[in-house]
């Protein structure tokens, strides 16, 4: 199965001119929001929030990552030779359909065409800041983004610490990343004080992608753990409740709630950035998403006691 995108003389193709080359080989197909209606009932008025699912623990994650996903991929993994980040995807997505989102607009098509695009979008994004610095990124999983970076020249990443809570999720990214130079695996526990043992460099730039979604026990002290480590900068990846007063926005809303997401991401960083801790640099309420009803957003901060 191909699942190549012809990229640029320098790296990736961008989100949109991926989604371009999907389309014009008919992976992808544009559709309506009806048509996203139609694959996911919704109900209106818009949802009051109703938690109907209790927050994740450590063992819950253990379960739904550690057996579930990360282990059943590390068993196929084991059996190959020598396997990529893309043989990795195919077995993770296999034959799923979706319908998911750049920006505004809504893509049809199988999951692993969308993550093609999500991967995009995000590189997009990351490129101008990347160049020769020390990459961290936290809840890396099996490393269909983060690996991806590595070997994108555009992002010119120095080195990358993949970061990633379950024992199953790091021996996949050492499989799939010992290609690599400038590489190194380690543990990290949102849970856990600290979040890790390994030794973050100070101006290193620290990435979360789908994995803060997760943090909906004590925000502000996973946040002051960060500002802690001196980061030059802060990318945040993650779903978030939309402003959007739309029938999308509300469907959004009611899945972050039912699902438990964290919703405190921004809410908590606005607060410490009222104490003087930290500086909110951007804000993007949808940035891309395989699934479009819990696409990720983007911000991006920095400590005000960074001085290098």
């Amino acid at each position: 199965m191909d699942i190549g995108l012809d990229e640029s003389s320098d790296g990736m193709a961008s989100g949109s001119e991926a989604v371009d080359q999907l389309i014009r080989r008919g992976l992808l197909h544009e559709v309506s929001t009806e048509a996203l209606q139609m694959r996911r009932p919704w109900y209106l008025p818009p949802p009051t929030p109703n938690i109907s699912r209790s927050a994740r623990t450590s063992s819950d994650l253990q379960r739904e990552f550690g057996q579930e996903k990360w282990g059943s991929l590390l068993a196929r993994l084991d059996l190959m030779r020598s396997p990529t980040v893309e043989d990795a995807d195919l077995v993770y997505f296999g034959e799923e359909e979706s319908i998911g989102c750049l920006g505004a607009s809504l893509f049809s098509g199988k999951s692993i065409y969308l993550n093609e695009m999500y991967v995009a979008a995000i590189s997009e994004i990351l490129k101008n800041h990347t160049q020769g610095m020390d990459v961290v990124d936290l809840g890396a999983g099996y490393g269909s983004l983060c690996l991806r970076f590595l070997a994108d020249d555009r992002l010119a990443i120095d080195s990358l610490t993949a970061l990633e809570f379950t024992h199953e999720g790091r021996e996949c990214l050492r499989i799939l990343g010992s290609p690599f130079r400038g590489l190194k695996v380690g543990a990290c526990d949102f849970f856990a004080l600290g979040i890790t043992d390994v030794l973050i460099e100070p101006g290193s730039i620290i990435l979360t992608s789908m994995s803060n979604m997760y943090v909906n026990h004590d925000q502000k002290r996973v946040l002051t753990d960060i500002i802690n480590w001196g980061p030059k900068i802060v990318f945040h990846f993650e779903p978030s409740m939309s402003n959007n007063e739309s029938e999308l926005g509300w469907e959004r809303d009611r899945y972050m709630s039912e699902n438990n997401y964290n919703t405190a991401l921004l809410p908590t960083l606005r607060s410490l950035e009222a104490q003087g801790l930290l500086k909110v640099l951007e804000v993007r309420e949808v940035v891309a998403g395989i699934n479009a009803v819990l696409p990720v957003g983007f911000i991006s901060w920095q400590p005000t006691t960074f001085t290098r």
